[in-house]
């Protein structure tokens, strides 16, 4: 069994740090935020990045999303836009705000049929917006925007 602060080359080792005290992007997985009020997506997205390499948080609203990045912030985040109380629209709006994470990636997964308003703001907000339906293609999108994964 391998956890979670182990790195492959130091199995049993915590990651190394910088002078900072910030871990080493070299000996650390790439973190995704997956954002969706459906656990059952949420348990299938996990499923697949763990596959791919990456270590995943989850978090079913968009205030959770915003907890866990306070204290964890993720190399980039999946998000769906049909949400309760902050739907991901207002979500990214916010983040955007926000200049620690103005430049975070974003993908978008939804299964909303989106107006040409809608999709205009995801443009300028996100690095992609994707079908639900095309979620294993998730992966390959990750890659491109975070090639050291």
């Amino acid at each position: 069994m391998v956890f979670p602060w182990e790195t492959p080359e130091k199995p049993g080792r915590l990651p190394e740090t910088n002078a900072a005290g910030n871990h080493d992007q070299n000996t650390m997985t790439k973190t995704i935020l997956a954002i969706d009020d459906n656990q059952d997506f949420l348990d299938l997205l996990k499923i697949l990045l763990e596959d791919s390499g990456y270590r995943v948080l989850l978090a079913d609203s968009a205030a959770k999303a915003m907890e866990s990045m306070e204290t964890e912030p993720p190399d980039a985040v999946i998000l769906d836009l049909m949400m309760p109380q902050r739907n991901g629209f207002e979500f990214l709006e916010n983040l955007r705000w926000d200049t620690r994470f103005e430049k975070l990636p974003v993908i978008v997964l939804t299964a909303m049929t989106l107006t040409g308003e809608e999709r205009e703001f995801l443009e300028a907000f996100t690095v992609a917006c994707m079908d639900k339906a095309q979620s294993t293609q998730v992966v390959d999108r990750l890659k491109q925007l975070l090639p050291d994964s």
